[in-house]
């Protein structure tokens, strides 16, 4: 790190980013620490999963690395309950979905920084197309920008009062995953 103070400005840029997706202005300090899950990365997305599901009113998730996995396919399976139990009981759930990087390729060719998805684009992402979540307010951006784009931050925010804070990405392959 330089004399700059580099740490402290990556971690500006990082909450810049994400600062019209979460709102920062709502974001507190403090909590208490009520569970703890160990796990393989697949054991910690079937957490999620089943937590993310029982929200009232929001979601937000953030990730590093998105890819195509087990892990990737549970959380499409839990959106699409999330909106089936909205839509039964005619309300809608805002969600949020966070990610840095997709591909090994964007790290070298990529230059766009924040990425706003099209809601057209999320099936190629391995999400519901948006016509399956219908009862769902969704955005999902990537935030990868070069030279030291990733975003690592790994979170689960359930209605502003449940922070999960998982250690893996939506990137565990069945192999490793031991599924």
């Amino acid at each position: 790190m330089t004399a700059r103070g580099s740490v402290h400005s990556v971690f500006d840029d990082v909450l810049a980013a994400i600062a019209p997706i979460v709102g920062l202005e709502n974001v507190q300090s403090t909590g208490r620490v009520t569970e703890l899950l160990i796990g393989n990365g697949s054991v910690i997305t079937e957490y999620l999963a089943d937590l993310l599901v029982q929200a009232r009113t929001e979601v937000l998730f953030s990730t590093c690395f998105w890819a195509s996995s087990t892990s990737l396919s549970l959380l499409h399976d839990a959106l699409l309950a999330l909106n089936s139990r909205t839509r039964r009981e005619s309300r809608r759930v805002t969600v949020k979905v966070m990610f840095s990087s997709y591909s090994f390729r964007q790290k070298f060719l990529s230059f766009r920084g924040t990425r706003i998805w099209e809601p057209s684009t999320w099936q190629q992402l391995g999400l519901p197309a948006p016509e399956m979540l219908d009862a769902l307010d969704m955005t999902v951006v990537s935030r990868f920008k070069k030279p030291f784009g990733v975003m690592h931050d790994k979170f689960l925010i359930i209605d502003r009062s449940s922070v999960i804070l998982p250690s893996s990405n939506i990137s565990c392959i069945s192999t490793i995953c031991g599924r």
